[in-house]
């Protein structure tokens, strides 16, 4: 049979390949049928999607002629799949249709009730019973011998028993790539790890979905699938594989088998894991075997709630292995759920303030914060279908509706019981587009304006929920309109110039010069740092100049130090005292502290000067190499180690008149000079002039605010 397995458009940019999609298509491959794959994200890519949407994707279907169709599913895209599978029996009745995937693996009758356009739903695992769909169309023959299917029979809806699981996953063929048009457009691939999770949190499907039953590929299995995927997408910009797996590290024996053998294979990937798996032993194995990041779903920073959705993690742990994954150089990306439905007010508090304070850390988590949603087969959605309780439609301007086409919002508005997901209960405190909106707020304070946030709520006395209230209301009062953007540059230029104004309006001058370095942080971060050349050594003859993209600020306040101020709940008032950053860019941006002698001689480092010039007074000097302060040069050095400065091989250009020192003002008659310029400088005669400050930060390039250079700092 020729069999067309669609994959339907997601929200996601990213463009991976649908691993789901391509293992079934690589397993009826091998039983003589012809897979064709759809992936509507391919074939749409960029275009807006408009009404007609539907009806082109049915017609884009329809025309590589198959005699089946197969839809894969999950929550967020069955409203899509069901109106272009309408589209495709209006053109096509006579054509089978087949679903499945986890969103139509329970309560499937109500679907085939509701839509004609589906005549067999596949529950649970699919490849062996597709094999015996196909086997079973091709031949004409009846469906009721088939196992794991629902099916439309004439009037009536008929539910087979189930299937039993595949015993072994290293069973299932190797993917098939060759079966996968348009390899090249996709930026990434994935690798399955295994199916089923042997935990039970009351907010996910995945326990019912695989009745708690836990396998993984064996360990070699699994090595073999990561290097066939890396060797298809090596030469991608991010060619990290994400294994995907609900908890790659549920057991210690079996994973350290697998970090054993991936050990030494240049092999970059990403996983899933829970937070009391980890442990310094195996994150050092971890980060050996490869391993680049790792996500943790830490849902609740609430004890309480911990237990309520039977998650349960130590919490208490986080900061810790937070730390160690920094120390082995292993990104982290956390996720947090608030709005569960008997989450009060101080729990979702407790979860910002956990989700805030984790970007304390030095690994500089990815935070995740997701208002919560029902998903069918949870433990939670069968407590509130027993129990009969109210819930309100979430569409919204940012819902996860994939579309947010009228049709699409009109089939999820008559049909909540089939769509839980793009539904809510009904609180009296707060309502879901609340909690949408704070998550979408909290995401960008937290990656961008941590510290900024976290000094307001301390400072002033609020809790995060008060503080979203307040931050909302003035947003929507400067008439921001909502938007989710899947690049954090895009969330940045969206959000800032409402957090702008209210930072302006309603913060301390404290505060404010925490907002301005992060702000200021930021947009180094998206700069694109020059290529550093390595074949240049240092000099007393160099030409040193601030290197591309370095931005300099002095601030009132310690600005760097406030880290440590929140981390440790100090108490204690912060003093103003001068601080001088650097801000570099590269891969990881640095904001680096200077002291006040560094922070001078960078001002001086315009590219014209060389080092010799700049610590001496130019022609007058008659001093030899070697009397020259080691001092100075290593602080040179110490600054092109950072990339605050670079080398420049521009010619020198000679004044008479000009005298190069680091010091930008003579000092008065009742003044003396400080001691470290005494063995070095000598007041300039009448012939010469000092060099000013701002026209050499002007010619630089770097940022030195005038108001602030009028004085000495030595």
């Amino acid at each position: 049979m020729r069999i067309a397995l669609i994959q339907p458009p997601n929200i996601d940019s990213s463009l991976s390949v649908p691993v789901g999609v391509l293992g079934l298509a690589s397993y009826v491959y091998q039983f003589e049928h012809e897979p064709l794959i759809v992936d509507l994200n391919i074939l749409f890519n960029g275009k807006k999607l408009t009404s007609e949407f539907f009806r082109k994707a049915a017609l884009k279907i329809l025309s590589y002629k198959p005699q089946v169709l197969g839809f894969g599913v999950i929550c967020a895209s069955l409203p899509v799949s069901l109106l272009i599978a309408k589209e495709c029996k209006k053109l096509a009745p006579k054509l089978p249709i087949i679903f499945g995937g986890p969103e139509v693996s329970f309560e499937e009758a109500a679907v085939l009730k509701v839509f004609k356009q589906v005549d067999i739903i596949v529950r649970g695992e699919g490849e062996n019973t597709l094999v015996e769909i196909l086997d079973a169309l091709a031949k004409e023959a009846a469906l009721n011998d088939i196992l794991g299917i629902t099916y439309r029979k004439k009037k009536r809806v008929i539910r087979n028993p189930d299937r039993p699981f595949i015993k072994s996953l290293d069973d299932l063929p190797y993917l098939n790539f060759s079966l996968l048009p348009h390899l090249s457009k996709y930026n990434k691939g994935e690798v399955e790890a295994g199916r089923g999770c042997p935990f039970q949190c009351t907010f996910c499907s995945t326990c019912k979905m695989w009745k708690r039953n836990f396998r993984m590929k064996s360990a070699r299995r699994l090595v073999q699938e990561l290097q066939q995927v890396y060797s298809f997408f090596n030469d991608r910009k991010n060619p990290c594989v994400p294994i995907i797996h609900d908890n790659l590290l549920a057991s210690r024996k079996r994973i350290e088998r697998f970090l054993s053998l991936l050990k030494g294979r240049g092999i970059p990937w990403t996983c899933s894991a829970r937070l009391e798996a980890l442990d310094e032993s195996l994150i050092r194995k971890l980060e050996k075997a490869g391993c680049r990041n790792i996500y943790l779903g830490i849902e609740s920073g609430s004890p309480y709630i911990q237990k309520k959705i039977k998650k349960r993690l130590p919490l208490a742990k986080l900061p810790k292995i937070l730390a160690i994954l920094s120390k082995y150089d292993i990104a982290v990306t956390l996720s947090f759920i608030i709005g569960f439905p008997y989450e009060n007010k101080h729990q979702i508090n407790q979860t910002l303030w956990m989700a805030l304070r984790s970007k304390l850390y030095d690994c500089l988590p990815i935070v995740q914060v997701h208002p919560f949603t029902f998903l069918k087969g949870s433990e939670l959605y069968e407590e509130v279908k027993k129990r009969s309780l109210t819930v309100e439609f979430l569409q919204t301007d940012t819902s996860p509706l994939l579309t947010n086409l009228s049709s699409e919002v009109s089939l999820v508005k008559h049909n909540p019981s089939i769509f839980p997901s793009f539904y809510s209960l009904k609180r009296k405190d707060f309502s879901h587009h609340f909690f949408e909106k704070t998550c979408i707020l909290f995401h960008f304070l937290i990656e961008i304006f941590p510290l900024t946030t976290l000094l307001f709520l301390k400072l002033l006395s609020y809790d995060p929920l008060p503080f979203s209230k307040k931050v909302v209301s003035f947003f929507e009062g400067e008439g921001l309109s909502w938007s989710i953007f899947q690049e954090d540059k895009q969330t940045y230029h969206h959000y800032l110039p409402f957090f702008t104004k209210f930072i302006k309006k309603h913060a301390t001058q404290l505060i404010k010069e925490v907002f301005y370095h992060e702000e200021l942080f930021q947009n180094v971060s998206l700069i694109e740092k020059a290529e550093v050349r390595r074949d240049v050594k240092l000099g007393f003859d160099s030409f040193p100049k601030v290197a591309r993209g370095v931005k300099i600020k002095i601030y009132n306040y310690d600005v760097l130090g406030m880290v440590d101020y929140v981390k440790h709940n100090k108490g204690s008032k912060i003093r103003k005292t001068k601080c001088y950053v650097a801000y570099v860019p590269g891969e990881t941006t640095q904001a680096i502290k200077l002291d006040v002698l560094s922070h001078d001689l960078i001002g001086l480092c315009n590219g014209k000067r060389t080092i010799k010039e700049i610590i001496y007074q130019g022609r007058n000097c008659k001093e030899k190499h070697k009397q020259i302060p080691t001092r100075f040069f290593n602080i040179f050095m110490s600054l092109m180690k950072c990339g605050v400065i670079t080398i420049s091989h521009s010619k020198i250009i000679k004044g008479k008149d000009i005298v190069v020192l680091p010091i930008f003002q003579a000092p008065t008659k009742r003044e003396t000079w400080l001691s470290v310029v005494l063995p070095i400088f000598q007041a300039p005669t009448k012939r010469e002039t000092w060099l000013s400050l701002n026209s050499i930060s002007n010619r630089s390039g770097a940022l030195y605010p005038k108001a602030e250079c009028k004085y000495c700092p030595l």
